[in-house]
């Protein structure tokens, strides 16, 4: 019988927990992408661009105070392999007297932002929104717990009944005639089910804080992660920002609204790999080759799931926008497309976030997000001169162009590889792009002969997209189904063991 060296068999336990454990996550997040699609088209018939965009600037604030809702705290958790009961309890007792100080702040700053913005309701909005910190923080640390112990069964259950609730109770609130209230609604209503189902399904319980000073090195990792994320922030924001400003709360509506329909399936799927990665891959800090193993395969399968779906929606924007937002929302598919290039990007982001938080680089996080964050804001403010669709392209472009050089700065000194990176998800690119050629067809033939209703070419499209996608990876590059078929296998071993 072959045997296994000691530091193989860990390997295949770790990547048995991750790429499993992924599977239950995504499977939950699936089951929660259908509930909020179903929930958005209905919000978005029944509120108007006005409301989501006003919600959307809001968040800006509310975003930036969030940031320091745990100063890291709960990432260095995980990266850490080995920490102490006291060491958790000292991070909850932190993480809940920092929230209430920034609720205060919140509450403070609320009347000045609306005075200087001139949006009536925006001080209302970011005061009760701030509510949601200390609810979160009561339960950020048990779900660390949760992710370090990897049982991501768990966190699927919790993530689905948070979502579907908080979804059902914003679709009530939005009939009642609540407006933008019911979108106000999902943060804070998530996050109070997300707390109380984490503390229901986590057996721990935190002590009284103490010897704070032998946490400080928990401290230093979640302060340079704390660093990058508010860096970070005006760059993920600074779009939002400049068009709520420039152009008002109705065309942010618009841009926000396609831009969160693009990423919706991305975050999805890159969630629960992340919550399943980052935790195996810490552990692998002393296997190079099986860490990089790990890594591409990772990135493998967000590669599969993500790229078919950017490409197909972005050529039928039109008719998805339509179609589940309702005709006063046509404006925001030319930006959706637009935004598609930057939603490719954005699909492997997390390349780098698993590699610096594994690796417990975040110092070198916080140092490429700089020049990142200053290249793209300038780049914003240069295309904000052609209106949001100049916004839109300059997003996307400063994304491209920015993504190989990201890689190789986070990539040095660990066993990440580019050409490992770039194999493993230029596939399943490639194969997107060709799968849209029966597309092409379809609407060609709907153009001159056909006459196609929008929905009967979607449905026609998307079956015929999908089944040459498939097709492609089994001729082309078999080897990337590799991914899924093992998360697959892993899972029914799971399952047959559990009866």
């Amino acid at each position: 019988m072959k045997q296994h060296a000691p530091a193989e068999q860990d390997y295949q336990k770790l990547e048995s927990q991750a790429l499993s454990g992924s599977a239950f996550l995504l499977a939950g997040k699936l089951i929660g992408l259908l509930a909020t699609v179903l929930a958005t088209a209905l919000l978005a018939r029944i509120l108007s661009p006005y409301d989501f965009g006003i919600v959307a600037f809001a968040s800006i604030a509310t975003g930036l105070i969030t940031l320091f809702q745990d100063l890291g705290l709960a990432s260095a958790s995980i990266q850490k392999r080995d920490i102490t009961d006291q060491h958790l309890s000292n991070l909850l007792w932190v993480n809940l007297l920092l929230s209430v100080f920034l609720v205060m702040l919140a509450w403070i700053l609320s009347n000045p932002a609306e005075t200087f913005f001139e949006m009536k309701g925006l001080a209302a909005i970011i005061a009760v929104s701030s509510l949601g910190l200390p609810l979160s923080a009561l339960g950020s640390i048990h779900n660390a717990i949760l992710l370090r112990r990897m049982q991501q069964k768990t966190a699927a259950y919790r993530g689905l009944v948070s979502t579907v609730t908080s979804l059902a109770i914003a679709v009530i609130l939005a009939l009642a005639g609540a407006g933008y209230w019911a979108l106000v609604s999902i943060p804070l209503s998530r996050a109070a089910t997300q707390t109380i189902l984490i503390w229901t399904l986590v057996n721990w319980l935190p002590s009284a804080p103490k010897d704070l000073t032998k946490s400080k090195s928990l401290f230093a990792f979640g302060a340079n992660v704390t660093s990058f994320n508010f860096i970070n922030y005006f760059s993920r924001k600074a779009d939002d920002a400049i068009i709520g400003f420039s152009f008002g709360t109705i065309a942010l509506g618009f841009y926000s609204k396609a831009y969160d329909l693009l990423l919706l399936p991305i975050q999805q799927i890159n969630s629960p790999l992340s919550n399943a990665v980052i935790p195996a891959l810490s552990r692998l800090q002393d296997q190079p080759y099986n860490y990089r193993k790990l890594y591409e395969t990772s990135i493998e399968g967000i590669s599969l799931l993500s790229a078919p779906l950017i490409f197909f929606s972005t050529f039928y924007a039109h008719s998805i926008i339509e179609l589940f937002l309702g005709s006063q929302w046509s404006d925001s598919a030319l930006i959706y497309q637009l935004l598609s290039p930057a939603a490719l990007m954005a699909s492997t982001n997390v390349a780098t976030g698993w590699v610096y938080k594994s690796w417990g680089h975040v110092g070198r996080q916080t140092l490429a997000v700089i020049p990142n964050t200053l290249l793209f804001v300038s780049a914003i403010i240069i295309g904000s001169n052609w209106g949001i669709t100049g916004v839109a392209i300059s997003v996307s472009t400063s994304r491209v162009l920015l993504k190989l050089p990201n890689l190789a700065f986070c990539f040095s000194g660990t066993p990440a590889r580019v050409d490992g990176f770039l194999k493993a998800s230029g596939r399943p690119i490639a194969a997107s792009a060709v799968a849209l050629v029966p597309c092409l067809a379809i609407r060609g033939l709907s153009s001159s002969t056909l006459h196609l209703h929008p929905f009967a070419e979607l449905c026609l499209g998307g079956l015929s997209y999908f089944l040459s996608y498939l097709l492609l990876l089994q001729k082309v590059a078999s080897k990337e189904l590799k991914p899924l078929t093992f998360i697959a296998t892993r899972q029914t071993s799971l399952w047959r063991a559990a009866k």
